[in-house]
């Protein structure tokens, strides 16, 4: 699998895939087209808080990620969010997935990071995926306000 930052030129095969992303399981809400132009715009400004990713497989663009980076005083570490993994429908149970986590933790030393992501608990697939991987479930309970 090649794993690399957006360019210019998957502005549009992302807000497809982020589409998809937000009308699944993954989500409790759906996302909008301002939402995903402004992650994009947020990405393409080399933002020190977000990264975009591409997962490729034979040179055919598969999936997407992105990251976000925050201090934890209670990790003590630089924390990264997974806020968002997405395998294209067809390639799901091809080891994607697995392969992403991988390159992830080959490029982010578990020494130096904490490793965070949200999970829609009715997604009990991802779930079961995540934990084998190692993920735990936490008892803190998440707030918004915007």
């Amino acid at each position: 699998m090649n794993i690399r930052d957006f360019t210019q030129q998957d502005k549009e095969i992302y807000y497809e895939m982020s589409k998809d992303f937000y009308s699944g399981f993954a989500t409790l809400e759906e996302g909008s087209i301002e939402q995903y132009e402004a992650t994009f715009k947020m990405v393409m400004k080399n933002s020190p808080y977000v990264r975009g990713l591409i997962l490729e497989m034979d040179q055919q663009i598969v999936g997407y990620a992105l990251l976000g980076f925050f201090w934890s005083n209670g990790n003590e570490s630089i924390t990264i969010l997974i806020d968002e993994l997405y395998i294209c429908p067809q390639m799901r149970g091809q080891n994607c997935g697995r392969k992403f986590f991988q390159w992830l933790e080959a490029n982010y030393d578990i020494d130096d990071y904490t490793f965070t992501l949200e999970v829609n608990p009715r997604n009990e697939k991802a779930l079961a995926f995540y934990e084998k991987l190692g993920y735990k479930r936490t008892e803190y309970i998440v707030m918004e306000k915007y």
